[in-house]
């Protein structure tokens, strides 16, 4: 079976935690390696390969748990990473799980040679914030402060990231 196929068939580790009653928890983990590689490894022998459009055409159906499980088995360093971040992020269903990811794009390892990225990656943040509306809070008696941490948050990283931005484009003095 080749790294694509191995990845998908892949079932990602979950917790399940467990309660003995006393205030204490316990913390089961689920993972399952069918295979003899982790995620990285196969992600690495995809890159090897250059098989990156015929991965991106396999993942088209996973849901959103999978493709954020698969965001945190990317090794950071590697030359490939923010292109399969932003591939990821452009890929998620919900906005839950758009927000879920986008949290930690400050974080990424930007570079200038990702520009194009950084930008694909504003744009879906500042669809996010012009998702997120007031009119979203349609409630009157709602003294939920969430629309409030929302924009915050999204603000906080549209921020972060066009330092990010400026900082990549600034051209080296001399």
């Amino acid at each position: 079976m080749d790294a694509i196929n191995q990845l998908l068939a892949h079932q990602f580790e979950e917790e399940i935690y467990h309660s003995d009653g006393y205030g204490h928890v316990q913390v089961q983990s689920t993972a399952t390696y069918d295979f003899g590689c982790a995620p990285a490894e196969l992600l690495d022998q995809i890159e090897q390969t250059g098989q990156w459009q015929r991965f991106f055409l396999s993942i088209a159906e996973q849901p959103d748990s999978w493709l954020l499980a698969l965001s945190n088995h990317l090794p950071l360093g590697k030359p490939y990473s923010i292109s399969i971040l932003v591939e990821l992020l452009q890929r998620l269903h919900s906005r839950d799980s758009r927000l879920i990811l986008i949290q930690e794009s400050p974080m990424w390892s930007w570079r200038s040679q990702h520009i194009l990225q950084l930008q694909t990656v504003l744009n879906i943040l500042q669809k996010l914030i012009d998702e997120t509306t007031p009119a979203q809070q349609s409630s009157v008696e709602s003294n939920d402060f969430g629309y409030e941490i929302e924009i915050s948050m999204l603000n906080d990283i549209a921020l972060k990231l066009a330092n990010i931005k400026q900082r990549s484009t600034r051209p080296v003095s001399q």
